[in-house]
């Protein structure tokens, strides 16, 4: 009797844990939603871990590139022909919850639409956008990142869940929160996802 009630206990404790951390991830989402509603630094900066930064990932020309910043600045967009659009008020309380975990949004470059519509999550340690393009970038020689660098990028994606906020009027967000110390960080800011230039 006494294992089934510490067995009890362990299921009760580890299904606590999992909610507490799928609503601290929840609230850091719509923190970074309202931070690009109101444009507001303050918000922006608070969600970004001090030993991290945050990863813009961008296109210039033909190859992904990234920039990493210790502070963000709506007033400074990376790269600097692309501002960042506000998000409306709308699509932030139409997007107040996830509708989708587990099964991420993507773009279709024919339609220019994404699929599905409303906020969706992937899996955990799913995404290499960053890895992947820093490993380009060093492969035809346009960075001079060694592979610990990439290693500790690839460590960055394995604690990382990337989110697309995609509405059916055109306004979209992707991003990537990344748990560290107990709480989650906003890490990357994919501003190529929906960018099909050649």
């Amino acid at each position: 009797m006494k294992t089934f009630f510490i067995a009890l206990y362990s299921l009760l404790f580890s299904c606590f844990s999992i909610a507490s951390i799928n609503t601290s991830f929840e609230e850091t989402v719509q923190k970074v939603l309202l931070g690009f509603h109101q444009q507001d630094n303050q918000i922006i900066n608070s969600l970004i871990y001090k030993d991290v930064g945050i990863y813009i990932v961008y296109k210039r020309g033909i190859p992904y590139q990234y920039e990493q910043l210790f502070q963000f600045d709506f007033e400074q967009p990376v790269p600097e022909y692309l501002p960042y659009e506000a998000l409306s008020k709308d699509v932030i309380k139409a997007n107040s919850k996830i509708t989708h975990y587990k099964a991420v949004a993507t773009f279709d470059c024919g339609t220019e639409r994404w699929s599905p519509f409303g906020l969706s999550v992937g899996k955990t340690g799913k995404d290499h956008l960053l890895s992947e393009t820093a490993a380009f970038l060093k492969q035809h020689e346009m960075t001079d990142m060694s592979d610990k660098d990439i290693a500790d990028l690839k460590k960055l994606e394995s604690v990382s869940r990337r989110i697309v906020l995609a509405s059916d009027n055109g306004e979209e967000l992707v991003f990537h929160l990344g748990r560290f110390n107990q709480r989650w960080y906003l890490t990357v800011l994919d501003r190529v996802s929906s960018d099909c230039s050649a």
